[in-house]
């Protein structure tokens, strides 16, 4: 699984937030966490993020 790992900071649909509780945000999955959303996603569907597209350059 470690090989699945996402940087989700390189896809466009990550996002910071202004709650500092919960800093960083998916808009795709339309959720705020502390934990990078990857992670989150992973965590609860078990998968690695099927949304990920990366910025453009």
């Amino acid at each position: 699984m470690e090989s699945e790992r996402i940087d989700c900071r390189k896809c466009i649909h990550y996002y910071v937030t202004w709650d500092p509780t919960n800093p960083m945000g998916c808009r795709l999955f339309g959720f705020k966490s502390k934990q990078m959303p990857s992670e989150v996603v992973r965590k609860s569907s078990g998968e690695s993020c099927k949304g990920f597209q990366p910025k453009k350059k």
